[in-house]
């Protein structure tokens, strides 16, 4: 199979380039009446496209979270342990495709991270906050325009945002199938790694373990809660309480939800 881009795509790219250059000038508020008129011209989606965003607070230590992008607060009070906002949604034109994210805690003034940013080319995205004050929290763009898998399998990848763990393998099984012997459907190499996409049962029975190790389990729930079809990423996220590790869903389109975690806190210390 050729490698080469096809004359089509390039075009298209080049129009979706020049239609997002031409968004931040628009939220810049230079050349608004020409950019308007240039954007039109670009073909595919105008100024009227909306900004969809909602974000997650996988953090270790910051309990709630406020979430800007562009001076827009688009996420208040998110809860820590896997919790994720609503989408908000405001015009491309009015907050524009690119600029900086800024998180502080709940109600409050000093900022903790600000990293900027291209929204991702649908769009529509999660923004994962990670890690803990101490060491640098870090901020996550997750796109949200993959294609729906056909058949049954729900379509799924996983973010790895514990930094007390290092690499882990992930399994979706049938609720009785023993992990000895078989191979993950996910493995992240570190904090911070993302997986690619695989198609697997979406009301399957998740398992986490330390790479390598199916003899122990961090992290066990009885179903995902998927429906067929559907597309989602999972954030491996630190927890309150005794269970440690929590994992959010995130459905593509649909409200985010946490999995509660079935595993004891004291099988935990082994994979640290």
């Amino acid at each position: 199979m050729s490698s080469e881009t096809s004359p089509d795509a390039a075009r298209l790219g080049a129009l979706d380039l020049r239609r997002r250059k031409l968004l931040a000038r628009i939220a810049s508020g230079a050349g608004l009446a020409s950019a308007l008129s240039a954007l039109s011209a670009c073909g595919g989606g105008g100024p009227d496209d909306d900004a969809t965003l909602r974000a997650v607070n996988a953090t270790m230590d910051v309990a709630s979270i406020d979430v800007q992008f562009n001076g827009w607060l688009f996420a208040g009070a998110v809860a820590y342990g896997g919790a994720a906002s609503s989408y908000a949604h405001r015009k491309l034109w009015a907050v524009g495709p690119r600029g900086p994210f800024e998180v502080r805690r709940a109600g409050g003034s000093a900022v903790l991270l600000r990293d900027t940013k291209t929204l991702a080319d649908g769009d529509t995205a999660s923004i994962v906050v990670m890690g803990n004050l101490a060491a640098g929290l870090r901020l996550r763009v997750i796109d949200e325009d993959t294609a729906r898998p056909g058949g049954v399998t729900a379509r799924l990848r996983l973010l790895h945002a514990w930094p007390l763990v290092g690499a882990v393998d992930a399994f979706v099984t049938r609720a009785d199938q023993p992990l000895a012997g078989r191979d993950p459907n996910h493995r992240l190499g570190a904090y911070e790694s993302l997986s690619a996409y695989a198609d697997v049962s979406g009301d399957g029975r998740l398992r986490i373990t330390p790479a390598g190790r199916t003899d122990l389990v961090l992290f066990d729930s009885a179903s995902i809660g998927l429906a067929a079809n559907q597309v989602a990423t999972l954030v491996v996220s630190p927890a309150p309480g005794a269970a440690r590790v929590a994992v959010a869903v995130l459905p593509q389109g649909l409200p985010a939800y946490v999995l509660a975690n079935t595993v004891v806190t004291s099988q935990h210390g082994e994979a640290q």
